[in-house]
């Protein structure tokens, strides 16, 4: 990702269901920059993949005319989260699902805290997020209650999770098994050491990174 990024290629953040992905956006959020901050020695900065999350995607799926970007022009999707006595982007990447204040989608209030989302509509479910009053606003978007869609869903997932969410994926590069060694590639458990701080499983005294992850790849013929 680095290498993308070096060379200009627009990377987008995004996630899939729990069995290979974070339950959601903030997680992914956090999944990355937990990733930048042990593997890639902080190459990306929090506005640079508040960037991924948002323009980035966009430009990925080709809806960067519709989404995006607040501008003119565009669909009204925003969300806005509490500071919690973060600054600017960070205050995004840090942020857990309690902290989502205000989310409109196409201009109309969808979820937030109850006060706000109750002062722009009317006849929204309410529901208790990790200890916070939230309102949520389906009747307009899907002409059903909050408890009707769950239940005509038949989720097998709850809607969020206030901790770390059952069987998530780990954030933690491993490769372990003595037979995903091929042709010279490396194996690692994701673990740190004073001699491979990018727990790559290569040396530092070998690493032409030594900060960056960059193991030996199966593809890479040993090199």
């Amino acid at each position: 990702v680095t290498v993308y990024d070096a060379m200009g290629v627009s990377i987008g953040l995004g996630t899939d269901w729990i069995p290979s992905g974070s339950m959601n956006m903030l997680r992914e959020l956090q999944c990355a920059a937990s990733f930048n901050d042990s593997y890639l020695g902080g190459y990306f900065s929090d506005h640079r993949l508040w960037q991924m999350a948002t323009i980035g995607s966009a430009r990925a799926l080709a809806f960067d005319d519709v989404t995006g970007l607040l501008v003119a022009g565009h669909a009204g999707d925003v969300a806005v989260y509490a500071k919690n006595g973060n600054q600017n982007y960070t205050a995004v990447v840090d942020a857990k699902i309690e902290d989502v204040a205000l989310v409109l989608k196409g201009g109309e209030p969808l979820t937030g805290n109850q006060a706000v989302v109750d002062a722009l509509e009317q006849d929204c479910d309410p529901l208790d997020v990790c200890g916070v009053q939230k309102s949520v606003c389906l009747q307009p978007q899907t002409g059903s209650t909050l408890s009707q869609l769950q239940a005509s869903a038949d989720m097998e997932y709850t809607i969020f999770e206030c901790g770390v969410p059952q069987d998530e994926p780990s954030c933690v590069p491993a490769r372990t098994l003595t037979e995903d060694q091929i042709d010279g590639s490396t194996i690692y458990a994701g673990m740190s050491s004073a001699d491979d701080p990018d727990a790559d499983g290569i040396p530092d005294a070998m690493d032409n990174c030594p900060t960056v992850f960059n193991p030996i790849r199966p593809v890479d013929g040993g090199v």
